[in-house]
């Protein structure tokens, strides 16, 4: 008679020959995997979602001014609190996600965050909105360590498309919001135009992917409107915009909630128990050690992408002497090729292995960043666009080809880890903002250059030491490719075998 474990493997080896001559169909046939295929699907629509969110706060910031009806100083608070809430956020999220259910976590953060979004242009208090942009921040760094955590553990290594696939979706997301958003705006002045325009040009950012990045830029570029601000009606429709923010975050809520009574529904069938939590491969001090370097990896990379979006168009405003559509016309390419290329790496990944991507990258975007610095000094007009372009192209997957290349070499990615790594990712686009600007306002703005240059050659330093770590020691001493977690409940197939004649009966046996 055959045992349950041999109709476990007959199945799942089945499943794998025709995964592999069928390709994703067959693949969805699969129970285990056609979950892990709608868990992706859900979690890259919160993502949206949340990039949604983002890439509508830089389009609306005058309009929130009119609301609370503030100046650009005053206003620059709200970001502040948007800040430190993801940073709260992030933390919270880490700290609680290896002891909830993952789809009540994420759900809880979308809606949340639904709710603050809805809320945020009916604060017309100022202690109202800070607590407005506190809150939504806080429920969007939970989606974005909860986010990331949950994908790697449901696919492990195995997920580099998946990664990329989930923070293209962010990037989407942010392209697309202030295009619903701009019909809704309080008209500017017409000789405020070019102003109005240069705040709303760089809708996208990076965190994880992208959460606080850019928010520096919407204080930095909107000094150029102060004026005109107190001229404006004090009236606006923007409360129409984040109302259709909020009612698709709180429609992508809705398949996390429904998956979390099919995983209960699951347990009661089999009795299932919780996942224990995912054990680190390495030795308490070592993977300190390792976290401690990666989370430095991830300070400066997030300080470089999140500066150069933030301060180009004032750059080539003082230092080039561009006129500042000509400087937003630059940012925005930057952000497109920003999103194409993110889109593009969920197929590239497919070709190169993660660490060859990230070679490449990262070569390719220091050879930008000198290109840029070099032009800038010369004044070379099409060199400044050109390598404005290509730092956008190679900046634009290192943050989710990074997080797969540390689950297959260095640490497994678990909530904690995430919001590890998310809160130095944010601690780097909040402290350089300080030093940069001073520099460019006491030195010289080229100083940009100067600084943004020096310190991506410092960050892919810190990636040649981890990968000459990884592969001259952590793989010689350590299994570094055991512990992947698996998803905490699958859909069960149901299989009947006959029995020999001799039992008189047939068994059933359930199999993931």
């Amino acid at each position: 008679m055959e045992t349950e474990e041999n109709i476990e493997s007959n199945h799942t080896g089945g499943d794998e020959q025709q995964a592999a001559e069928g390709g994703v169909l067959s693949k969805l046939k699969n129970p285990e995997y056609r979950w892990k295929f709608l868990r992706t699907l859900w979690l890259g629509a919160a993502c949206c979602a949340l990039g949604f969110g983002v890439g509508q706060r830089g389009p609306a910031f005058l309009d929130i001014q009119i609301i609370t009806r503030t100046d650009v100083e005053a206003a620059s608070f709200f970001f502040t609190a948007g800040s430190v809430g993801c940073l709260a956020g992030s933390l919270v999220s880490g700290l609680i996600y290896d002891k909830l259910n993952k789809s009540i976590l994420l759900f809880s953060c979308v809606f949340g965050m639904a709710a603050a979004t809805i809320a945020t242009p009916w604060c017309s208090i100022y202690g109202l909105m800070i607590t407005a942009f506190f809150l939504s921040s806080f429920f969007g760094g939970g989606i974005d360590t909860a986010a990331n955590a949950e994908l790697l553990r449901i696919w492990g290594k195995d997920g580099e498309m998946s990664m990329q696939f989930m923070h293209f979706t962010f990037a989407f997301g942010g392209v697309i919001s202030p295009l619903f958003t701009e019909p809704f705006l309080t008209p500017i002045p017409e000789d405020d135009e070019h102003s109005h325009n240069t705040t709303t040009s760089a809708p996208v950012a990076n965190t994880s992917m992208g959460m606080i990045s850019s928010t520096d830029s919407w204080i930095e570029q909107s000094n150029v409107t102060q004026n005109s601000t107190n001229s404006l009606p004090l009236t606006t429709d923007v409360h129409y915009a984040y109302l259709i923010s909020g009612v698709f975050m709180f429609l992508t809520s809705i398949p996390l909630v429904v998956q979390w009574f099919q995983e209960r529904f699951q347990k009661r069938r089999q009795g299932a128990k919780d996942e224990k939590n995912v054990k680190q491969p390495l030795p308490f001090a070592l993977f300190i050690f390792v976290l401690i370097v990666l989370c430095v990896f991830y300070f400066l990379y997030c300080t470089v992408e999140d500066s150069f979006a933030a301060y180009l168009t004032t750059f080539v405003v003082k230092q080039l002497h561009w006129t500042k559509s000509k400087g937003a016309e630059v940012t925005s390419a930057y952000w497109a090729a920003f999103a194409a290329c993110r889109f593009l790496s969920i197929f590239a990944i497919r070709l190169l292995s993660t660490v060859k991507l990230l070679i490449i990258l990262g070569v390719t975007w220091m050879a930008a960043m000198l290109g840029f610095l070099l032009a800038s000094q010369h004044e070379v007009t099409i060199g400044v666009w050109v390598c404005s372009i290509a730092a956008g192209a190679t900046m634009s997957s290192i943050f989710p080809t990074g997080l797969i290349w540390m689950e297959e070499e260095l640490v497994r990615v678990t909530g904690r880890v995430a919001s590890a790594i998310l809160i130095a990712s944010s601690s780097g686009t909040m402290v350089n903002p300080i030093l940069l600007g001073y520099l460019m306002a006491e030195v010289s703005p080229m100083w940009f250059p100067y600084l943004l240059f020096a310190e991506s050659c410092m960050c892919f330093l810190v990636f040649v030491f981890l990968l000459t770590l990884s592969r001259l020691y952590l793989q010689q001493h350590y299994a570094m490719h055991e512990g992947t977690a698996k998803p905490e409940v699958f859909p069960t197939l149901e299989i009947e075998v006959p029995a020999p004649e001799t039992d008189g009966h047939a068994t059933g046996n359930s199999v993931m």
